[in-house]
């Protein structure tokens, strides 16, 4: 099985330079697909990446 890296919310945010709650908007609006592990949302390298190559 292959492992991912997974990137919290505030890493994401630093990313593409935007607040954490940009962050979640996008999880809200389904921009971003993220894993929700009781209060925590996690994103895979993987959809950070999609949405770079996007831009």
């Amino acid at each position: 099985m292959k492992q991912e890296n997974l990137l919290t919310v505030a890493e994401v945010a630093d990313i593409f330079r935007v607040t954490d709650r940009t962050i979640y908007n996008w999880i809200t609006l389904k921009k971003i697909k993220a894993l929700h592990f009781g209060r925590k949302y996690l994103i895979q390298q993987s959809e950070v990446n999609r949405i770079l190559t996007m831009s």
